[in-house]
């Protein structure tokens, strides 16, 4: 705000008249409020004597433009007299304290409203700088203009908040795509060694089916050993008894002898085979235990491989969904970007069409602004 003062004061001239002083001064303003602080027209009666200076009037608008500024100024302007200048301050006397009341209250308002037209004349009458005025005829309708760039600001916060959607759904994608590739890659890793193991638990399967097969052989030849050499002992016996009952102290017949001898040579025999047989259904059942063991755990090992294969490719299944329904969204993004940027185009196209000083730029772009519906 501009700072006007005034020192009023009384003087008391030749003993018995009194002077009513008025200085006025405009001490400060603003750049906006005035073009400089001199409000005072002065004119020049004397050029070689300042005291013969009166006020003119409070400057008008054109006076602040068009007269020099100081009384020097207003000397080298002309060379005649009743040259006219500016200057911020100027002291006035009446004769009457009326007249002093009345003159100070004018003063004041006078310049008060020299800041007022003053700007007035430069908001609303002044060309702007550099001169002349331009303008783009026929002015559009304000109204229409206005709907127009709403419509551009809609558009265009619209299309800034498809931009987002699009990038979060192509990161939703890429982020889609590589938990397929991996889950995929797990099923891939994962099948050959399922196979391996099932031919490895189908082949122990046959094996112990083989090698249980050749045990119950193995059984029945012992069993067979055993009757051959149950009946030797049989028949030898027998014919010991028949000896002993007929030959009782007789000398023993050598026929007789010599085929009870073979007998129970044969026992001998039979008896030996049964026992290496025995040793060998020994070892035989043992490997079968053993074998039995082996098929249970190629048979759980092929079981938890299949387990682990199964939740595998479910994993994958479902990362599979995952990845096509994130590329319909991306395919929706894009398009959706799409129309919103072409329906900014054409929003800043109509508003550009009617005013074509407009500036883009003046419509920011608001991160929590949701999408228009």
């Amino acid at each position: 705000m501009a700072v006007f003062e005034q020192e009023r004061h009384v003087e008391l001239r030749d003993g018995e008249t009194e002077v009513y002083v008025i200085t006025s001064t405009l001490v400060s303003y603003l750049v906006d409020e005035l073009p400089h602080p001199d409000v005072f027209v002065i004119n020049i009666a004397t050029r070689e004597d300042p005291k013969d200076d009166t006020l003119v009037r409070v400057a008008t608008v054109a006076d602040l433009t068009d007269l020099p500024r100081g009384r020097d100024a207003g000397l080298a302007s002309a060379d005649n007299v009743g040259i006219l200048y500016l200057i911020n301050t100027w002291r006035l006397e009446y004769g009457t304290l009326d007249e002093g009341i009345a003159a100070a209250g004018v003063i004041k308002d006078r310049v008060n409203a020299l800041i007022t037209s003053w700007q007035t004349f430069d908001d609303e009458f002044s060309a702007p700088s550099p001169t002349p005025a331009s303008y783009t005829l026929p002015s559009p309708d304000l109204s229409s203009l206005c709907a127009l760039v709403e419509a551009y600001k809609v558009a265009k916060q619209d299309r800034y908040q498809k931009e987002l959607t699009q990038a979060t759904a192509a990161n939703t994608r890429t982020a889609a795509n590589t938990d397929y590739i991996y889950k995929y890659g797990l099923v891939t890793n994962i099948q050959p060694l399922k196979l391996l193991s099932d031919s490895v638990s189908s082949s122990m399967s046959a094996d112990k089916v083989a090698f249980d097969a050749a045990n119950a052989a193995s059984a029945i030849v012992q069993a067979a050993y055993k009757v051959t050499r149950d009946s030797y002992l049989t028949s030898n016996n027998a014919a010991e008894v028949y000896y002993n009952a007929k030959y009782t102290g007789d000398a023993a017949d050598s026929t007789f002898l010599a085929a009870r001898t073979i007998a129970e040579d044969a026992v001998v025999a039979a008896t030996a085979a049964i026992g290496t047989y025995q040793i060998a259904l020994d070892i035989a059942l043992t490997n079968a235990t053993e074998m039995a063991e082996h098929v249970t755990n190629a048979t759980s090992l092929a079981g938890g491989l299949g387990t682990t294969e199964t939740t595998y490719q479910n994993a994958r299944d479902a990362a599979a969904i995952a990845l096509a329904a994130a590329d319909a969204a991306l395919i929706t993004a894009n398009q959706e970007l799409t129309s919103a940027q072409t329906l900014e185009t054409s929003t800043l196209n109509a508003v550009l069409a009617i005013s074509p000083d407009f500036d883009k730029y003046t419509i920011p772009l608001l991160d929590d602004v949701p999408p228009s519906p």
